[in-house]
């Protein structure tokens, strides 16, 4: 348990990250010639990535492989992250890619 304060911070600075990461993303997209537009969202990692491709018209979506030591924890595990790019497939139209 945790006092409520401390959750917000830890959701704020998660957020920041989030939008530092979308921004070294975007300098290396544009460095190949390649325009990106990036967002982000709070809340369920499942929801809001089918809810952005819906929102901004997305018709490719770019999801990465989980990547750690073996047996570490990890959000998505590569059978998981299958399952949710065929969810996001079906539910959006969007051509999913796992990288």
């Amino acid at each position: 348990m945790t006092a409520a304060p401390i959750v917000v911070d830890v959701e704020d600075e998660v957020h920041d990250m989030g939008e530092f990461l979308l921004l070294m993303a975007k300098e290396r997209a544009a460095k190949q010639g390649v325009f990106a537009k990036t967002v982000c969202h709070i809340g369920n990692v499942r929801k809001e990535i089918k809810k952005a491709v819906l929102k901004y018209g997305a018709s490719f979506v770019v999801l990465g492989s989980p990547v750690g030591n073996e047996g570490a924890k990890s959000a998505f595990q590569m059978a998981g992250l299958q399952a949710f790019a065929s969810e996001i497939k079906k539910e959006t139209g969007a051509i999913v890619l796992i990288v």
